[in-house]
């Protein structure tokens, strides 16, 4: 016997669809729907927790971008895995992933950045250092610096120089919460930035 919500999950489709979890395999994007730390295993279809899921989970191991064929339920599916790397550390901080039938193009994977945080104790010489992927630098719509990275802002001039006005007071309380909140808990934060290359303001979201 099988219950109504189980006919649910089995007609979700993802295939096609670029899934995002963070480091802690916590559900952040399916497609263009946003999620906010939940169980993949309660949003996924059940393909895509058979074949995808048992792959981004192992993604860790070398954090290289893989491509692999498998078969299940009678067919052959392809699996892209995109790792997301830490812009100064280089460790694993999100991972992308994307299945669907072996004879289909899968479309290309979303930008995604990465930042990591520096911040050294309270005191006169205090530092608040952002670091960038080259990645992130295109989700706000710039050019990367030349020159052998990382790359990276101090904090405040970040808030005044990137994140639009309206919002700077937002951020500036979620990056306090950063700093109280134990590790391994998981904050996402909505706000707008703007591009010093082009000036246009971007909607992102912040998730650390």
């Amino acid at each position: 016997m099988t219950s109504s919500r189980d006919h649910s999950a089995d007609r979700r489709q993802h295939a096609g669809q670029w899934i995002l979890l963070d480091a802690g395999l916590r559900l952040l994007a399916i497609g263009q729907a946003l999620y906010h730390g939940t169980s993949p295993r309660a949003s996924l279809d059940l393909t895509a927790r058979r074949i995808l899921l048992p792959q981004l989970a192992s993604a860790g191991a070398d954090r290289w971008p893989r491509s692999t064929v498998t078969e299940d339920f009678g067919r052959r599916w392809i699996v892209h895995i995109r790792p997301i790397l830490g812009a100064a550390s280089g460790q694993l901080v999100a991972v992308l992933g994307c299945y669907g039938p072996a004879d289909t193009q899968l479309p290309e994977p979303p930008l995604v950045g990465s930042w990591e945080w520096l911040v050294t104790p309270p005191g006169p010489n205090q530092q608040m250092r952002i670091y960038w992927s080259t990645e992130t630098f295109a989700v706000y719509g710039m050019h990367p610096p030349t020159g052998r990275g990382p790359h990276w802002w101090e904090a405040p001039q970040w808030l005044d120089e990137v994140v639009a006005e309206s919002h700077r007071p937002g951020v500036r309380r979620i990056l306090e919460r950063f700093l109280a909140t134990p590790s391994g808990a998981l904050r996402i934060h909505r706000f707008a930035a703007r591009s010093i290359d082009a000036g246009h303001v971007h909607a992102l979201r912040l998730a650390g």
